[in-house]
């Protein structure tokens, strides 16, 4: 939610991608099943970020669907909040 890399985030040069992990509102398995009473909770971990890149992704290709798998990437690599 600050806009920088939480403590348990990897960094570097070899940081293709960031993407949220921390508070991300998912659906959660009704009653006790599941992590909290709702069907909705909000969790943390490295985790969340692949769905919300995949997710990026694919609005990406749908807005554009004639862009390349290296635009899309392109589209996606880091800005300077995601250098640690």
């Amino acid at each position: 939610p600050t806009g920088f890399l939480s403590s348990f985030s990897n960094y570097g040069n070899g940081l293709a991608f960031c993407a949220p992990g921390r508070d991300i509102l998912t659906t959660d398995r009704a009653g006790s099943a599941g992590w909290a009473p709702g069907d909705y909770v909000l969790s943390l971990g490295t985790s969340f970020a692949s769905p919300v890149t995949t997710g990026a992704a694919a609005v990406l290709r749908s807005a554009n669907p004639e862009a390349s798998a290296p635009q899309v990437v392109a589209a996606l690599e880091p800005g300077p909040k995601c250098e640690g």
